[in-house]
C-alpha cells in the first residue's frame, strides 16, 4: 500500500528511463526495506523549503501541535526542519500495517 500525489510515480533508474516501478520490484524490495521513498533531494534547510509552500505561522503552529501532542517526536521533529535534506512530495510505498499505523498518527495530527 502507499501514497501518492497526482502524477507523482516511482521509476526505476533515471529520470528519463520511462520505466515505473512494478508489483513485482515493490513486493521484492518490501521484504529486505520497510518503506520504498522517492529519490533523496538536498538543497536548503526543510524549514526554508516548506516556508515557500506554507505560511511561516503555519508551520509554527505545527511545531507546537507537535510538541504539545506528540512530545516523542518533537525533538525529531526541530532537527528535521534543520536538515538540507528530504524527501519530496509525500510518496511512498510500505506494508498495510505501516501506512495504518502512519496514517492513524497524520489523522490525529491533523485533527489539531
Amino acid at each position: 500500500m502507499g501514497l501518492n500525489h497526482y502524477k507523482r510515480y516511482f521509476k526505476k533508474g533515471f529520470l528519463g528511463s520511462g520505466d515505473y516501478l512494478d508489483k513485482e520490484t515493490i513486493i521484492n524490495d518490501l521484504q529486505d526495506h520497510d518503506i520504498i521513498l522517492n529519490k533523496r533531494k538536498q538543497g536548503i534547510t526543510n524549514w526554508d523549503s516548506f516556508k515557500n509552500f506554507v505560511p511561516e505561522p503555519d508551520l509554527m503552529k505545527s511545531c507546537k501541535v507537535i510538541k504539545e501532542k506528540f512530545l516523542e517526536y518533537y525533538y525529531d521533529y526541530i532537527k528535521l526542519l534543520k536538515e538540507r535534506y528530504l524527501y519530496p512530495h509525500c510518496i511512498f510505498v510500505a506494508s498495510k500495517k505501516l501506512v495504518y499505523e502512519y496514517c492513524l498518527w497524520l489523522f490525529q495530527y491533523l485533527k489539531n
